[in-house]
This record gives structure tokens, C-alpha cells and sequence, in this order.
């Protein structure tokens, strides 16, 4: 299980959180974690009594309703806030983010775009501002490559 925000102990509380197969089926259960070994954490499903259960949850993703997460500070976000955002670079509109990925040190925002796809890193030197009230993202000039804007 990937936690975006590490220090987080929402999840050390059971929680009913929606489990969505690689079919789309859905399984609503009963879901709390603990702090594994490194960086990990390990999710532990009531329903779920036996490694052959658990296996075969393997790429079901878990659902959490945004609602009932804790409220983030007035300068943070969720990261599912952002996927569907129109991008705008020097007042045009140049796309929309597609997906934020999370594997590296940063996030990284991929923007659809008419000539093709871009990728932002989440950093201060590349966005000047995500808008939350307004959906949009504010990047700085040159961090999209200008063939594709």
C-alpha cells in the first residue's frame, strides 16, 4: 500500500474504504494500517483472513471518498483535486492534467495537450499556482516544450 503523505495516521483508525478490481468490480471493506519495515505500510482488510485472499486482491486499487478525508491545510491538496485541471502558461490555456505521478522525489503532472502529452515536474520553479476554487494549474513558461503547446 502507497501512502502520499507518510506521517499521516488517518489510516491507523479502521476505515470503510472501496475496493475496485482490474475487471471494475467493487468490494466494500473495512480497512486499517500499520507501519511496516522501511517505508512501507502494511493494510490490513477484516475481511481478508489468509494469504490466498490477499493475493487475490493483487492491482485492486482502494477508494477512499474524498469527503472523508481530513481537511487539507489552506496551501495543500489532493492529488485527485488536480487530475482534470485546465493548465494555463502565460494566460492561455494550453491543456488539462491528465494523471499526477507520484514515483520519484516529486509529483509529476501529466498535461494532455493538442500536440501531444507533457510531463511538469511539482515543483516550485515549473508552477506558479494551482487555482482550487477556479480548476486550474498555472505553470511557468518553458516547462512545457513549446512543440507541443
Amino acid at each position: 500500500m502507497f501512502l502520499h503523505n507518510r506521517d499521516s495516521r488517518w489510516l491507523f483508525r479502521a476505515r470503510k474504504v472501496t475496493l475496485v478490481g482490474p475487471k471494475g468490480q467493487r468490494r466494500s471493506v473495512s480497512l486499517r494500517a500499520r507501519e511496516g519495515a522501511g517505508r512501507r505500510v502494511l493494510g490490513f482488510i477484516s475481511e481478508v483472513s489468509n494469504p490466498e485472499q490477499a493475493a487475490g486482491l493483487k492491482d485492486w486499487k482502494i477508494l477512499v471518498p474524498i469527503s472523508s478525508l481530513p481537511k487539507p491545510d489552506p496551501d495543500e491538496f489532493y492529488i485527485s483535486q488536480v487530475e482534470g485541471m485546465e493548465v494555463w502558461v502565460a494566460g492561455r490555456r494550453v491543456g488539462v492534467v491528465r494523471h499526477v505521478h507520484s514515483q520519484g522525489p516529486n509529483d509529476i503532472l501529466e498535461v494532455k495537450m493538442p500536440g501531444g502529452i507533457g510531463y511538469v515536474p511539482a515543483l516550485e520553479t515549473h508552477i506558479e499556482s494551482i487555482d482550487l476554487e477556479n480548476s486550474r494549474v498555472l505553470i511557468c513558461e518553458g516547462a512545457l516544450a513549446e512543440s507541443d503547446l
